[in-house]
């Protein structure tokens, strides 16, 4: 986990300040070193259900969620409020070679219990290096873009539904089917 105060990547730009959750290294390289960039981390087995469910809903070839990096918080929405909305940008080593194997890296932004992150706002389609969602990258496999991860998103906003008083948010990222080659998940401006 890391902090940065503002994101240009190519088209994805986020003004203001954020988080990047990634599966691997919390300070990824400003330019793109290596096609298969990680950054391990304890070893340890670091799997995440929700994640799981969701790659296994829309891949059921995925891999086991592993170097999960998760943020939970709770939000107090005053009366009137009815949803949250974040910016988000995903990047990933995995891209694109790894699209259709047990490798696809997985992320989400749940907002009581479901996810709100998806490519073109299908919930077939998560955040995730899955062959019907590369048209939603950039393709940095030569460099161009000033980051390690080999596809980046373009910037979206997610917009769940809250209730009135406490909202549970989780976001989180994994790898799947190994620990190597890290991804990441962008995140700013949190908003009602």
């Amino acid at each position: 986990v890391s902090t940065f105060d503002s994101l240009s990547l190519g088209k994805a730009k986020i003004s203001g300040p954020g988080i990047l959750l990634t599966s691997g290294d919390g300070t990824p390289p400003l330019s793109n070193t290596a096609g298969g960039y990680s950054a391990y981390t304890t070893g340890m087995a670091g799997s995440d259900a929700d994640l799981q469910a969701i790659i296994n809903g829309a891949f059921d070839s995925a891999g086991v969620t592993q170097d999960a990096s998760v943020l939970t918080f709770k939000v107090n929405a005053d009366k009137g409020v009815k949803t949250i909305m974040f910016d988000i940008v995903f990047g990933s080593d995995e891209y694109p070679e790894w699209s259709n194997s047990t490798f696809v890296d997985i992320a989400a932004v749940m907002v009581n219990g479901k996810n709100a992150a998806f490519f073109g706002g299908d919930s077939k389609k998560p955040l995730s290096i899955l062959d019907q969602n590369l048209g939603y990258f950039q393709d940095n496999t030569s460099g161009v873009i000033g980051i390690e991860y080999d596809g980046i998103s373009n910037k979206l906003t997610v917009i769940a539904k809250v209730k009135e008083g406490v909202n549970d948010i989780k976001i989180a990222i994994a790898d799947t089917g190994d620990q190597s080659y890290d991804s990441a998940i962008f995140v700013a401006n949190v908003r009602g």
